[in-house]
């Protein structure tokens, strides 16, 4: 039983590792919005429709489905694009702020924007640090978000990063302190 799990397993894996997935993220924590992508992006069903030679920018638009970050360069590739919004907040655009590689899902033109010759299944990464904005300035909704397009998954998490209480270590540790005080006199 237990090698037809391990077997299980290892054919489980060996598929993950193939699928062309991308896996973003936008969190707010404090004041500020990180928005993060990793993963590859299989582009053999994609039409390219266009070249920019410049780009640093963060660009959202939750009512359209629209999330990315640019980093330089960059192209624009056209494919139906499936997924659900994201909240109901308009364009917002922030220059300046993009890093890594250039993603973007433009769920309002069926496109999306990858760094310029990118490599289909090649590995990306990126995303830009938006300072003084939170989710509901964006007009972002906190859940999870899947789109489809041509052979790839991607996967959106909106959420607000939770904040650690150092008040309750504290009383967690004076709740202790009392509690084998109590056991000693009993004792």
């Amino acid at each position: 039983m237990r090698s037809l799990l391990a077997a299980a397993a290892l054919f489980a894996l060996s598929g993950a590792a193939n699928a062309t997935t991308m896996e973003m993220s936008l969190v707010e924590d404090g004041a500020n919005v990180t928005f993060s992508f990793a993963g590859t992006i299989d582009t053999t069903d994609f039409l390219a429709s266009g070249r920019a030679s410049a780009g640093n920018e963060f660009f959202a638009n939750p009512s359209a489905a629209d999330i990315g970050s640019t980093a330089g360069p960059f192209e624009r590739f056209n494919i139906a694009i499936f997924g659900p919004a994201f909240g109901t907040g308009g364009t917002t655009s922030i220059l300046g702020v993009g890093f890594g590689d250039s993603f973007l899902i433009d769920g309002s033109n069926d496109s999306i924007v990858l760094t310029e010759s990118y490599v289909s299944g090649a590995s990306l990464s990126g995303g830009a640090l938006l300072t003084g904005q939170s989710l509901a300035s964006l007009g972002a909704s906190e859940g999870e978000y899947v789109y489809t397009f041509g052979n790839n998954t991607a996967t959106l998490n909106v959420s607000i990063a939770l904040v650690p209480l150092p008040a309750g270590a504290v009383l967690l540790m004076g709740a202790l302190g009392g509690l084998t005080l109590l056991r000693r006199r009993k004792g």
